[in-house]
């Protein structure tokens, strides 16, 4: 199979550069416009529970996640504290 070129991806980092620069380039996004937000539906137990979740990578081979209950803070409270998570954690990465 002949490979294929990632639309959006042209402008990679090079090799050695920072981790959080990486995290932080442009890339496809998911519905929340937000890269590393995601809405998550989970149907595990009987009612759909639906949640935002966060991640970033603090350090090399370590992922941290934080997910928000749409339920417990509502749909945009929700979004938005996992937008702010997402961006702490950015923040806190080497």
């Amino acid at each position: 199979a002949a490979l294929r070129a990632n639309p959006g991806l042209e402008n990679s980092a090079p090799l050695g550069q920072a981790s959080r620069t990486k995290a932080e380039l442009p890339r496809r996004k998911g519905r929340s416009g937000i890269l590393g937000v995601q809405k998550i539906v989970s149907r595990r137990s009987g009612k759909p529970q639906t949640v935002w979740k966060a991640t970033w990578s603090p350090e090399p081979y370590v992922v941290r996640k934080k997910q928000f209950s749409l339920r417990k803070h509502g749909a945009k409270r929700a979004k938005l504290l996992a937008i702010r998570a997402r961006n702490a954690g950015l923040r806190s990465m080497k």
